[in-house]
């Protein structure tokens, strides 16, 4: 299974030359990395890494000459070129205006991820440069974000991977949205009847000492004016705090918020990199109310540390990218610059996208956000208990095990019939199929390219044969 590379390449052969044991006719990278000898140089890792893809244990297309000329070279191997990314392919860019040299090598690099129809993620290296990174690239320069003097000649369609249909990340216009705003004790004093919100999320505590003295007043106004409501906590795990002290904190001056508004992990102090933490954190707050809180920090936070097992366990994401601090009035997301794009997670609930937020009938800033939903999926989000006049409630599992649990198993190829998660909330599909990574009863992890996409009842997967 194609797995997304997000690590340099150690001591592994199709990133070595043939003549140290290696399966690659690259020359020497620049510098030379001593695990990966055809490292630092674009040709040498764009040349192992679509070998590696194939997985035959050997190089079989030895694209081996200036990167701006792997197109004819594929061409001659009678590979396929293609204008757009493919996902595993070798993206494609001539230096200057002739294909000599001359003027320049050029450059290539690996798709690992094509997260929308102007967006992907990539792996790459370069001469005299470094010897491994990813990146996100846009196309919004016409060159897939390479600098000017570079154009952009095709993409090697990898054989190995079969072509996917991808959907736009978190498209507005594709689904239902609510816009609100998230505060604190700085807006002490805010009259939420005067300002235009559809929701509201208000800090609750801090470490383990800390209760904002604003919380309650907000909540009682929103709830006043039927607005929907979340409230979070302000991770301190720097202090010294266990993961099960703060959490205990939280639960003990909230408790009468679960079932009524989402909870939160707001983890932007320091001790980002401490994962295990708040996982701790939010799995204990599930064990306390039966409501799984969603997690909110930086795009840069997020794809900076792995987060796969909070992904597997099923809390969403409340994702922060600001593109400037100039003043956006009244929701106006003209100016909110590129949406965030974050790994482990295949989608997010809802984006924080200003600080310097402003609404009639209030003087401040705020910072401003978009729930990627509508107000039933809002309820959902935080556990709300549907009444009689609802829809019927899903079939319990054990219900459904005899019927769906042995006709799936881990490693089967799947089609998402009802982008439901396991705990009722709506996702986007960016792939017709996926892979079942973890089966236990009713519920399924699926994702793609070995990175989790989401939590699934069985009854809601189709086997591909």
């Amino acid at each position: 299974m194609f797995t997304i590379r997000t690590t340099k390449p150690k001591n592994n052969k199709y990133y070595i030359r043939k003549a140290n044991g290696g399966y690659s006719d690259a020359i020497k990278g620049n510098p030379t990395d001593s695990t990966a000898n055809v490292l630092a140089n674009c040709v040498g890792y764009a040349n192992g890494r679509f070998a590696e893809i194939i997985g035959k244990k050997k190089i079989q297309y030895q694209l081996v000459c200036n990167a701006e000329n792997f197109i004819e070279k594929a061409k001659a191997y009678g590979l396929k070129i293609s204008n757009k990314p493919t996902l595993g392919g070798i993206m494609v860019w001539q230096k200057g205006k002739s294909l000599s040299g001359n003027d320049g090598a050029g450059h290539v690099c690996i798709v690992e991820k094509i997260i929308d129809n102007n967006t992907i993620y990539t792996s790459e290296s370069g001469y005299k440069s470094k010897a491994f990174w990813n990146s996100t690239r846009t196309n919004k320069n016409g060159r897939w974000g390479q600098a000017s003097g570079y154009t952009f000649r095709g993409c090697i369609v990898n054989p190995a991977v079969k072509e996917e249909k991808t959907t736009s990340s978190n498209k507005e216009s594709e689904m239902a949205t609510m816009k609100g705003i998230d505060i604190s004790s700085w807006q002490k004093g805010l009259n939420l009847s005067k300002i235009k919100f559809d929701f509201v999320i208000c800090k609750a505590t801090e470490g383990t000492t800390i209760v904002d003295n604003t919380c309650d007043d907000f909540i009682k106004q929103a709830q006043k004016l039927g607005k929907p409501f979340g409230f979070y906590h302000f991770a301190r795990p720097e202090l010294g705090h266990t993961a099960e002290a703060e959490a205990e904190y939280f639960y003990k001056h909230t408790k009468g918020y679960f079932g009524k508004g989402i909870p939160v992990l707001d983890w932007e102090s320091s001790g980002k990199s401490n994962v295990a933490w708040a996982k701790k954190w939010l799995d204990h707050i599930y064990k306390l109310s039966g409501v799984k809180p969603l997690i909110y920090m930086s795009e840069s936070v997020v794809n900076s540390y792995n987060w796969q097992s909070v992904v597997k366990a099923d809390y969403g994401l409340w994702v922060a990218k600001y593109r400037d601090y100039n003043k956006d009035y009244n929701y106006d997301m003209s100016n909110a610059g590129s949406k965030p794009n974050v790994k482990w997670w295949s989608f997010y609930c809802m984006w924080q996208w200003t600080s310097s937020g402003r609404l009639d009938g209030y003087s401040g800033n705020l910072d401003c956000d978009i729930f990627y939903g509508d107000v039933n999926t809002w309820n959902k989000y935080a556990g709300i208990k549907k009444t009689a006049t609802t829809t019927k409630e899903p079939e319990k599992p054990k219900e459904e095990k005899k019927k769906t649990t042995s006709a799936i198993k881990v490693g089967d190829t799947v089609k998402v019939i009802n982008p439901i998660t396991y705990d009722g909330i709506k996702f986007k599909l960016f792939f017709n199929t996926y892979k079942v990574m973890e089966l236990k009863g009713s519920r399924a992890v699926i994702g793609k390219n070995g990175v989790v996409t989401a939590a699934i009842n069985v009854k809601n997967l189709k086997k591909v044969k």
